[in-house]
């Protein structure tokens, strides 16, 4: 096994909060928002996977498989993905001009 994919595996090990460290820290990001004029977010692979859109550097990620030697064809149909609700309360805080942009490097 490539010493540097484990490396690169643990280092990018994903980790859970409790649920009173997501209410906590949930809590303190709502205050800060509703305190800005033009906040800016930045999204990533993370609020996508969950909605069924493939990621690539994740365990089962469409590189980390290229990497190993596996053929990883792109299934994903994108008619069939529907938004998440942390996709739906980005929308809302657009809506209401508590975010100025929104920076994906999502597909979708």
């Amino acid at each position: 096994l490539d010493l540097r994919l484990l490396r690169q595996a643990k280092a990018t090990a994903e980790y859970f909060d409790s649920k009173e460290e997501v209410i906590a820290k949930a809590n303190a990001a709502a205050e800060i928002l509703m305190e800005s004029s033009r906040a800016i977010c930045f999204t990533g692979a993370g609020i996508s996977t969950s909605a069924g859109l493939g990621d690539y550097r994740g365990k089962h990620g469409k590189w980390t498989l290229e990497d190993q030697g596996v053929d990883s064809t792109y299934t994903t149909v994108y008619e069939e993905l529907r938004p998440t609700l942390t996709h739906e309360a980005i929308a809302k805080l657009v809506d209401m001009g508590k975010l100025a942009y929104v920076v994906s490097q999502n597909a979708d």
